[in-house]
């Protein structure tokens, strides 16, 4: 059954002159307060249209020293330039958390291909500013292959009246060399509080990163405060204490002397909207926890202004408008039928639905209206269709330069990481669209004990079908409704592969790769140990081997190789396909490769159908010479379309 219509992905964003520092008239307007637009000396820095240049010049030893010491996060004096005019000296260090940065250093040493930076302008110079700024921060962007998620989740949070950071890109290179293309995204401190709320207090209030409103310990919340070090957080004790107070009299009243709640609902729509799994809805725990108390979340800050009131501010915005995330299907932070008796287990997180945290209760239970009403301006507002991808095409325009002489990122694959953020994009208003109905935005992921058709919205096919792909190829995922093997609809995956280039601009051998992930929808794991088969219909552009292979939680890390089957498909169609799931008839790895499960660490097969997760689909790459590389000018291009795809179980 069809779902929705197809959105329109088109509208551009009408442009402005790269002397402009205004914001383009038709930009959509934000929340009941209005988009927030700051008019200080950094506007000229975040202008649209241009990508600044970003030149720092070290001496070796200072270079050396930082890249020994990169975890210390301790700075190091540089040279700047910015688009060529001399800024002068400033502090330079690597920034960065769990994942970005300590991550990223292994035994002392840098093991990721890019690191993000911290600019401290008044390090060496307390009169030093850019733009008025103290300090700037540069991020790697890693992870996010369209380079922009950053910035459309800052964007949609300042149209909904959000005090969020500015961001946008600039291109870095250090000592001469090209270090690539990096988010530019605003600093939270003092000098940001000043340029939004100088009206209200002067922007003189306490700044808080990371601690959330609960308990009596004012250690804890001195040790979050990053503007007026020292001073009295007498204010946020007693929002802890009233918080608990309103959530146990559902006392709206009270909850509104410390917020505004329309302010805290616009917050939370476009948290919601964009996905964010990594910020103040995620309540993670360490150690043995017993109640909610005992886990935070992070990736926020707080501003007490001088009537006493609080106002949350969105930071670290990379794990956004995700295909799929690291928590699986994470539950509605209002959802009521979520137990609270205790946390939750995915991988390797622990954490605590946020439905069972006093903030997030008390607004489902005394801010149900005006939250719908939210929905509806952001529906109406900036995510409405086209608005975004608007932004979005715009953006792409100012950086594919860049991009090109960014040698970290291939301009094939970006381009298909921008299509997909733009699909992605369609359905996170989808899903807010669902949740105005009142209905669960589920996704029709493919489930191991249906038959799968595949009659849904073609918006879902990058999502159901997720595809990965090295840096030169390209894959794609559809939906063909014109002429479905059967139903509505049927699966149709296509793929251009190319030579992967490496850092002398030659071919490498066996570089190029590429295939489709489609994970179970629920439950999480299906038992195969009982299925006879994998079974569906088929038809594709030529003659070659295809790869459907086991995915499972029990594979060893790090190691992505595969139990699966091969089987050979041949043009025309449709045909029926039949792929015993027995020991005999699998296969370890690729055809012809000389790796062992138990050599890379795999448990036994028993062990890996006990715990299926779903497949992995890819075709055997045909054209490539001996030595694992295209000819020149060469590349291999075919699709495959996949119907009534179901497992078979029993006798």
């Amino acid at each position: 059954m069809r779902l929705l219509p197809l959105l329109a992905l088109a509208a551009a964003l009408a442009g402005c002159s790269l002397f402009d520092s205004s914001t383009p008239a038709d930009e959509p307007e934000g929340g009941e307060g209005g988009a927030v637009r700051p008019d200080d000396k950094a506007a000229e820095l975040f202008r649209e249209g241009r990508v600044p240049r970003f030149d720092f010049e070290l001496s070796d030893s200072a270079w050396t020293w930082l890249n020994e010491h990169a975890a210390d996060e301790e700075y190091v004096p540089a040279l700047l330039r910015v688009d060529s005019a001399e800024v002068g000296t400033v502090g330079l260090r690597y920034k960065g958390s769990y994942g970005s940065l300590f991550n990223c250093v292994q035994g002392g040493k840098i093991v990721c291909e890019r690191m993000s930076f911290k600019v401290d302008f008044d390090r060496y110079d307390s009169t030093l500013r850019l733009h008025g700024l103290k300090k700037l921060n540069l991020h790697s962007l890693r992870g996010d292959g369209s380079l922009l998620r950053d910035r459309v989740s800052y964007r949609l949070y300042r149209e909904m009246g959000v005090h969020a950071p500015r961001a946008q890109h600039a291109f870095v290179s250090i000592n001469g060399g090209p270090a690539g293309l990096y988010g530019m995204i605003e600093n939270v401190d003092g000098r940001f509080a000043k340029s939004r709320w100088k009206d209200v207090d002067g922007g003189e209030g306490n700044l808080y990163k990371e601690v959330w409103p609960r308990g009596t310990n004012a250690t804890f919340f001195e040790n979050g405060l990053k503007t007026n070090e020292g001073a009295s957080v007498q204010g946020m004790l007693d929002f802890s204490a009233a918080l608990l107070r309103a959530d146990r009299d559902l006392d709206r009243a009270l909850l509104e002397e410390y917020v505004d709640v329309g302010r805290a609902l616009d917050y939370l729509v476009v948290d919601v909207a964009i996905d964010n799994v990594d910020g103040y809805r995620t309540f993670y725990c360490g150690g043995r926890p017993n109640r909610v108390e005992d886990c935070s979340p992070h990736n926020f800050f707080w501003y007490e202004r001088g009537d006493g009131r609080f106002e949350l501010i969105p930071w670290d915005l990379n794990a956004t408008f995700f295909v799929r995330t690291w928590l699986g299907d994470y539950p509605e932070w209002n959802d009521t039928a979520v137990s609270c008796a205790k946390p939750v287990r995915t991988g390797d997180n622990v954490f605590w639905h946020s439905a069972c945290d006093p903030w997030f209760r008390l607004l489902r239970r005394t801010a149900a209206p005006e939250y719908r009403r939210a929905v509806e301006r952001l529906l109406d507002g900036p995510l409405a269709p086209g608005a975004i991808e608007g932004w979005i095409d715009s953006w792409a325009g100012e950086i594919a330069a860049d991009v090109e002489r960014d040698t970290l990122h291939s301009v094939h694959s970006w381009r298909s990481a921008v299509d997909e953020l733009k699909a992605v994009v369609a359905l996170q208003r989808w899903k807010m669209e669902r949740r105005l109905e009142g209905v669960p935005p589920a996704v029709p992921y493919v489930h191991p004990a249906r038959t799968n058709g595949f009659d849904f919205d073609p918006l879902f096919a990058p999502i159901v079908a997720a595809a990965g792909a090295s840096a030169e190829s390209e894959l794609r995922a559809s939906v063909d409704a014109e002429s479905p093997i059967a139903g509505e609809g049927s699966l149709r995956l296509e793929w251009t592969y190319r030579n992967t280039l490496g850092g002398d601009g030659k071919p490498v051998p066996w570089g190029s790769w590429g295939g489709w992930t489609m994970e179970w929808t629920s439950p999480a794991e299906a038992d195969l140990r009982g299925a006879r088969a994998i079974a569906f219909d088929y038809r594709a552009s030529d003659l070659r081997n295809f790869n459907v292979d086991i995915l499972s939680s029990r594979y060893k890390d790090g190691v992505y190789r595969y139990w699966g089957r091969t089987f050979s498909v041949t043009p025309g169609g449709p045909q029926p396909q039949y792929l015993p799931l027995d020991s005999a008839s699998l296969r370890y790895a690729w055809t012809g490769a000389p790796y062992t499960a138990e050599g890379d660490g795999h448990p036994p097969l028993d062990s890996i159908l006990a715990h299926v997760t779903g497949l992995y689909l890819y075709p055997s790459q045909v054209g490539l010479g001996a030595t694992g590389v295209y000819p020149e000018g060469k590349s291999d291009e075919g699709w495959i379309e996949i119907d009534e795809l179901r497992v078979i179980y029993g006798d």
